[in-house]
């Protein structure tokens, strides 16, 4: 179940995209929302003292802006009837600002997602790789909005269906159902280095989802030349809402889907995609 949502914000672009999917989010499941904003100024702005601060008035000008524009926000989400906060946090520099960014209890965190070619500047977007890596919690990244209102209603699971992901597609369809989805496909790429049958890949689905009803979910077996390219190549195809894939959140290369995956398929594709820990 959704109930805290975790959004993060830092005023561009991209950050209001993570907005808008969170507020729909939150709209369908009734969750609160905390916005996150991170700010490195020099020093750690939450543990000095107000004399201390007066000593440096361009950042308690730049803190407050920052408050000021968060609590329009905060504003704007009750106006619509929900619960919702804000929240900065402070870091020493940004090494530490993933770290800081990732504190507190929450169900699902929301953030802007920048792609290739995407120059701007903006601690989010420096911190999603390790955001991506080191969340305990699920991670929506949020790359285009649609023209009309955030909708998951057609989610692609891209799994090796290695034993340990199984966890996170059944957290997958506890949230696909407060997502209002009405189908979920299996997807499993093979490519030249990777091979198997299609016959033995398709037994291992069936096996995957044997606990589950198979009404709504639909097993796939795609060939391409690799995994990332074969799942867009699969979302684009059946015009997919949403695409999930399991994080095992180590950096050693064991198993099909490593960390890179869910990073390429924000690179190089538009469609949001849910990183689950496992």
């Amino acid at each position: 179940m959704i109930h805290q949502i975790l959004c993060l914000v830092d005023f561009s672009d991209s950050a209001e995209n993570a907005l808008v999917g969170a507020l729909s989010i939150a709209k369908r499941t009734g969750a609160a929302i905390t916005f996150a904003h991170g700010m490195t100024v020099g020093l750690r702005w939450d543990e000095i003292d107000e004399s201390t601060r007066k000593k440096y008035p361009e950042i308690a000008h730049q803190v407050n802006e920052a408050k000021r524009r968060l609590s329009v926000l905060v504003e704007n989400c009750k106006a619509d009837g929900l619960s919702c906060k804000y929240e900065i946090r402070f870091a020493d520099g940004q090494r530490n600002m993933a770290n800081q960014l990732l504190q507190g209890e929450y169900d699902l965190l929301v953030m802007g997602a920048q792609g290739l070619g995407d120059r701007s500047q903006f601690s989010i977007g420096a911190n999603a790789v390790k955001i991506l890596r080191t969340a305990k919690r699920p991670v929506l990244m949020i790359k285009e909005l649609p023209e009309k209102e955030i909708k998951f209603e057609t989610v692609v699971f891209a799994t090796g269906m290695e034993p340990d992901t199984y966890p996170a597609f059944e957290k997958l369809l506890a949230f696909s159902k407060e997502f209002g989805s009405r189908e979920m496909h299996l997807l499993a790429v093979t490519t030249p280095h990777n091979f198997q049958p299609t016959s033995k890949m398709m037994e291992t689905m069936r096996k995957f989802v044997s606990n589950h009803e198979v009404n709504n979910i639909f097993l796939h077996n795609h060939n391409h030349y690799s995994v990332e390219a074969g799942i867009l190549e699969f979302a684009q195809d059946i015009d997919a809402d949403l695409l999930a894939i399991a994080n095992h959140g180590r950096n050693d290369i064991t198993g099909l889907f490593i960390e890179s995956i869910p990073e390429n398929l924000v690179k190089y594709g538009h469609f949001p995609v849910l990183s689950i820990r496992v």
